[in-house]
């Protein structure tokens, strides 16, 4: 079985995430900020993380460099979520290209597609 890791400060989004995830044969934990994803990615080593980009403290762009920067954690791939419709317009162009992308509020078949794309 499959662990993702949801990262997201709204528990809404994290427990629709979780439905959706759990439904589809997913192990799922979840974190509120990007101390706690770095943390929990250390302790679990999950095999995917969903990371929202707008958190309180430090956000998910930043969270994402942190995780490049280390190398067991760099292997695990990353999704970002936004509610913007175009988050790839907002991407920092140091990280062009090294995570997925899924657009708020998303759909069970859009969670689905953006996990085989990994």
């Amino acid at each position: 079985m499959k662990t993702i890791l949801v990262v997201d400060d709204e528990p809404d989004i994290r427990l629709m995430s979780r439905y959706m995830l759990e439904a589809n044969g997913f192990k799922v934990i979840e974190a509120s900020d990007g101390p706690s994803c770095l943390q929990m990615m250390r302790e679990v080593a999950p095999d995917l993380v969903l990371l929202d980009i707008r958190m309180p403290g430090p956000d998910g762009w930043t969270v994402l460099r942190e995780i490049l920067s280390d190398p067991e954690l760099a292997r695990i791939p990353v999704v970002m979520a936004s509610a913007h419709a175009s988050p790839r317009e907002a991407e920092p162009d140091d990280l062009k290209g090294r995570a997925g992308y899924l657009v708020k509020p998303f759909r069970q078949a859009d969670l689905l597609q953006a996990l085989e794309q990994i």
